[in-house]
């Protein structure tokens, strides 16, 4: 496999993660915000969602 396939497979793969995550979220939650679904897939994702504001989660 080339490359560029590996690479748009790896993309149309964490597209589907990103959805399925969403949508379980919102499934457990189905009253949040657009703001508060961004963090929480930020979180389950791994990523440090105070890093920007200058407070770390870690």
């Amino acid at each position: 496999m080339k490359g560029e396939k590996k690479l748009k497979t790896a993309f149309e793969l964490y597209e589907i993660a990103l959805n399925l995550c969403k949508q379980n979220i919102l499934e457990q939650n189905p009253g949040i915000t657009d703001k508060e679904l961004k963090k929480m897939v930020f979180k389950r994702f791994g990523y440090d969602t105070g890093r920007s504001s200058g407070k770390s989660n870690r």
